[in-house]
């Protein structure tokens, strides 16, 4: 209704199913999976400790999704770890209940956008407001909260979604059938993180999976003197 007969290359939409486009030949894009899962696998990796994971979800369209995908999940650690999900509720109340779990505990933010009464948060705004409330780490899945205080996850990319979604323009410009052209199932999701919240609660880089990408990180001292370096190399 909205582009008539043009072809359409989407990005970002969450857990895309092939169903979704039933009828629809001229639309092609990337599925934005977030990778849970993959997240709680690594909070309990590096803090074995871990007892319990708080869960915060908002009461938004993709709150109400990313409901249905921890319910799907929480099953796989019922013998490892305890669930408790704070969910649409109040900024005040979820920042009071955080601020007073136990030690061995972890939070993981999913989105909180819009809290019970209705007030909105930028992403950054809500991420440090908690953040700074919890005394144990917090961990996401999407990387618009990752330096405002989280450690960081498998986090979707939108940078990600984008390069990737541009990739199939550009097939569509050379002439490639859109109906062709098969929808991106596999989220381009990354291992990403921030040094400064790692410093905070002693994670070292080494600690991390392969291929990660650390922001925040301070250079090392080759990047830093790289001249240096080589002309002593020479002069020796």
């Amino acid at each position: 209704e909205v582009f008539g007969k043009i072809p359409v290359v989407f990005c970002g939409v969450n857990w895309f199913q092939p169903g979704d486009l039933r009828g629809q030949s001229l639309y092609t894009g990337v599925n934005e999976d977030a990778d849970i899962a993959a997240t709680f696998d690594l909070m309990l990796m590096l803090h074995p400790q871990t007892k319990h994971i708080h869960i915060i979800i908002d009461s938004t369209t993709t709150g109400h999704k990313v409901h249905e995908k921890i319910q799907q999940i929480v099953p796989r650690y019922q013998d490892k770890v305890e669930f408790h999900l704070l969910e649409n509720m109040e900024m005040d109340a979820v920042l009071d209940m955080i601020a007073r779990v136990s030690d061995d505990s972890l939070i993981l933010l999913t989105v909180m956008q819009k809290d019970a009464a209705g007030h909105f948060f930028e992403f950054s705004e809500s991420t440090r407001m908690i953040s700074e409330a919890s005394k144990v780490p917090v961990y996401g899945i999407w990387d618009f909260n990752l330096g405002f205080g989280i450690v960081g996850g498998m986090l979707t990319s939108g940078r990600s979604q984008g390069s990737n979604a541009g990739a199939l323009v550009r097939r569509i410009l050379n002439w490639e059938p859109p109906e062709s052209i098969p929808v991106i199932l596999a989220s381009p999701n990354q291992w990403m993180f921030d040094y400064q919240a790692m410093l905070r609660f002693g994670l070292k880089r080494a600690d991390l999976p392969s291929g990660s990408l650390v922001i925040h990180e301070p250079p090392s001292f080759y990047a830093v003197n790289r001249a240096l370096v080589w002309g002593v190399a020479a002069g020796v």
